[in-house]
């Protein structure tokens, strides 16, 4: 029968069609009984007494159609019947059409039982109406065989269609509700910009989308994809379990990506998504990494950021008796996959314009900044401050172009010069700097590298000029110091006549000042991504020019 989840239009519906099956058969029987003769009048009284009793009920039961108290009205439908049948003796054929009623309401609206049993009333009465009245053979096998078949073929169509309705409105109000509930996820992920902060509510919404409700709420993590490994670089954990400060696992905790490959396999080539379980066949070298984790049950989702597959996705259960998550669950996740797509993709071509300079390519000095204050107090690294001679007077001579065409020029030679890892940034109108992130003394032979690569262009027929300010770990113990030195051996460079490099003294430890603090956080995940996505960029740069130039020399 109709529940009360179906809303008040389910209701109006159900109360609506059992009233009109009451008035008719209201009516059927007072059609049948008023202008009868009968041959057993108490009987007709009896009945007439019982289906006035029907009717009552049947008023009551519209009002509150619960299962039991609609059973018992067919029950009393039938007994009516059967009462008038007899104290007619079967003359009245009218009272044979009021036996499909309850079978048809039944059907209709209420379970697949109450159908049997409105059907097995219904026979029982064409039974007795078959003894009450003498019928030759023809007629006795049309009322309790055709007749039956007909009632029994009418109830399955009936209830076979209203399956189908019902699937079909289960299936549209699952799929307003799904778009409902995303349209509210990408509300969310996309009111900001904050790469780092998409990423983080982007986990937690693929792990609250795929919460079941007999177990604890899913964890979720996002790898990035680095060359032939993703390392963890986000995690979400709900509840008390989550702890307080960042998780240690982070840029600890990498799978190789030929072993997810393999997996991936499994659902099909083409298929970003697939499922572990406690039966999946997990490879050796990632056990270790799902262990840490605590996965026994995983979707994993893989995530793309243009035109390649930049990361994955993992919404995961870590309880040995948690449940294997569901296609439905799948499915929230596959949707859910191109809404945090965008979402990422927004948040970095937002950080890639406020971080990148529009001429070079190159990151800019507001970036520059991000990653020094982001660099460890105890890491070794090497700054390169470089100054493009005469740009002033390229622009006075050919025009602003000119001068355009140079720094572009001295941008490429930078990115040629320099090895994965490493920052390249354009800080000035012709200032530019370079972080080398070891201390391996690779600075110089970078700026050798530029010197020369840069020697064997031209700009309108003058060779590009620069000079060189290295400032290494010694220079200071953190970025203010080092940034310093290297502008001050710069200088020391440029008066000495430019186009060479300097480098900047070490100095005493009494000398060197503390750290500086970071101003607020400092993005890590969305800064990754966008940062191997601009390596991956410089990189195809480096491979045109090299093919273009085949005397420039590659990285060390």
């Amino acid at each position: 029968m109709a529940s009360g989840s179906r809303g008040t239009r389910g209701w109006d519906s159900t109360h609506l069609g059992l009233l009109v099956f009451a008035l008719a058969a209201a009516v059927g029987f007072v059609v049948a009984v008023v202008p009868a003769y009968p041959a057993h009048p108490q009987l007709t009284i009896a009945g007439t007494l019982v289906a006035g009793l029907t009717i009552a009920v049947a008023v009551f039961v519209v009002r509150w159609p619960r299962p039991p108290l609609v059973a018992g009205l067919v029950i009393l439908f039938y007994i009516a019947l059967a009462l008038l049948v007899f104290g007619d003796s079967g003359r009245s054929e009218g009272l044979l059409a009021l036996v499909a009623i309850p079978v048809v309401a039944s059907a209709l609206y209420g379970p697949r039982t109450l159908t049997i049993l409105a059907l097995v009333a219904a026979i029982a009465s064409l039974a007795g109406y078959g003894a009450a009245h003498t019928l030759s053979v023809d007629d006795d096998v049309q009322l309790l065989a055709v007749w039956p078949v007909t009632g029994i073929v009418m109830a399955f169509a009936i209830h076979s269609l209203r399956s189908r309705l019902e699937r079909t409105i289960t299936i549209r109000e699952q799929a307003l509700q799904h778009e409902a509930v995303l349209a509210l996820v990408a509300d969310e992920l996309y009111s900001t910009f904050d790469g780092d902060q998409v990423i983080q509510l982007g986990i937690q919404s693929a792990a609250r989308l795929t919460d079941h409700i007999e177990d604890d709420a899913s964890r979720a993590a996002f790898f990035l994809i680095d060359g032939e490994k993703a390392m963890l670089i986000a995690t979400y954990i709900p509840g008390p379990a989550a702890g307080g400060g960042p998780d240690p696992r982070i840029d600890h905790l990498s799978v190789p990506l030929g072993s997810t490959r393999l997996l991936r396999d499994i659902a099909g080539p083409d298929e970003p998504l697939f499922t572990l379980d406690r039966s999946t066949v997990i490879p050796a070298d990632i056990g270790p990494a799902l262990t840490e984790l605590g996965v026994e049950n995983a979707i994993v989702q893989a995530i793309r950021v243009g035109e390649t597959r930049s990361g994955l996705l993992v919404v995961f259960n870590d309880r040995m008796d948690g449940h294997p998550y569901t296609p439905a669950q799948e499915d929230w996740i596959r949707s859910f996959a191109p809404v945090f797509e965008l979402a990422i993709s927004r948040a970095l071509v937002y950080d890639e314009l406020t971080t990148t300079d529009p001429l070079t390519g190159l990151v800019n000095r507001r970036e520059v900044d991000r990653r020094l204050a982001a660099m460890p107090r105890s890491t070794a690294y090497s700054i390169i401050a470089i100054d493009v001679d005469k740009l002033k007077t390229m622009n006075d001579t050919f025009g602003h172009p000119a001068g355009d065409e140079l720094l572009q020029v001295v941008a490429n030679a930078l990115q040629r010069s320099i090895r994965r890892g490493d920052t390249a940034a354009r800080v000035g109108g012709d200032e530019f700097c370079i972080i080398l992130p070891d201390a391996s003394g690779r600075a110089d032979v970078v700026a050798k590298r530029l010197l020369a690569d840069l020697g064997r262009r031209a700009v309108r027929g003058i060779s590009p000029s620069i000079s060189i300010g290295i400032a290494g770990f010694a220079s200071g113990s953190d970025a203010a110091s080092r940034v310093a030195a290297a502008d001050a051996a710069l200088y020391d460079a440029k008066h000495a006549g430019g186009n060479r490099a300097a480098h900047a003294p070490a100095m005493a430890p009494e000398d060197r000042s503390p750290a500086p603090k970071a101003d607020g956080a400092v993005p890590v995940a969305a800064h990754r991504i966008l940062r191997r996505r601009r390596i991956d960029k410089q990189s195809e740069r480096a491979r045109r020019d090299r093919a273009h130039h085949p005397l420039s020399g590659g990285p060390s």
